[in-house]
């Protein structure tokens, strides 16, 4: 499968989606990422590699130059053990959807893993058996927070609860633009309080990045 291509070719982007990969497989797939090291871009997408062929594909692009990291429906119940040895220190797009992180992944994302990319612009957690435990851990690590710009939790068991602790983060941050929850973008179709405190929060936000263009071209 992977032979038709060569190292030399300096391949960027590798997308594999609704195939089947089999252990044999992945094997293989791991020995061509070892010897293409101008990949930057790399998205696999329904397709079972599970948390074993997660890990193995994920160490094998550590502490590469890479920008894009898309594991999205792979059946991996746990991130935690790879990447608390992975670094991606040019990670700009990461995307887990579909997968069972949970709280104590959420968790995990908001502690250790942000701080671990200090370039990360887009994090991707929906449907990933996250609730108001793993949101307030994230809101807390966002309040802080100079470069996420969208973040998605949509189909997540967030409550009010929840969407208030983003609210309050966003009182100090002033980089997030797009906040996804419950298939929508958050303010456009829900009418709580906390959903619109945090509608308003993200308005201003966006108007602070105009500002900041603005006042770049004034110069």
């Amino acid at each position: 499968m992977f032979g038709i291509w060569t190292p030399k070719e300096r391949i960027k982007s590798m997308n594999f989606c609704d195939c089947s990969i089999t252990s044999d497989g992945i094997k293989s797939l791991i020995s061509f990422v070892k010897a293409a090291p101008s990949i930057t871009k790399f998205y696999i997408n329904d397709i079972n590699v599970g948390t074993e062929g997660f890990g193995l594909v994920a160490t094998a692009l550590c502490g590469r130059q890479i920008e894009e990291l898309y594991f999205q429906v792979c059946a991996i119940n746990d991130i935690i053990p790879t990447l608390m040895h992975c670094k991606f220190p040019e990670l700009r797009y990461v995307r887990f959807y579909g997968n069972q992180i949970g709280d104590k992944g959420a968790e995990f994302i908001a502690d250790k893993f942000l701080q671990s990319c200090p370039k990360l612009e887009r994090l991707g957690l929906g449907n990933c058996d996250i609730s108001d435990r793993g949101a307030k851990s994230i809101a807390k690590e966002l309040a802080s927070n100079t470069t996420l710009k969208r973040l998605w939790l949509h189909d997540s068991n967030i409550s009010d609860e929840g969407v208030a602790s983003f609210a309050k983060a966003l009182r100090s941050n002033h980089t997030l633009m797009s906040l996804k929850m419950n298939e929508s973008t958050v303010g456009w179709s829900d009418t709580s309080t906390q959903y619109r405190d945090l509608q308003f929060a993200l308005k201003m936000n966006i108007r602070f990045e105009k500002d900041l263009e603005n006042a770049k071209w004034v110069k």
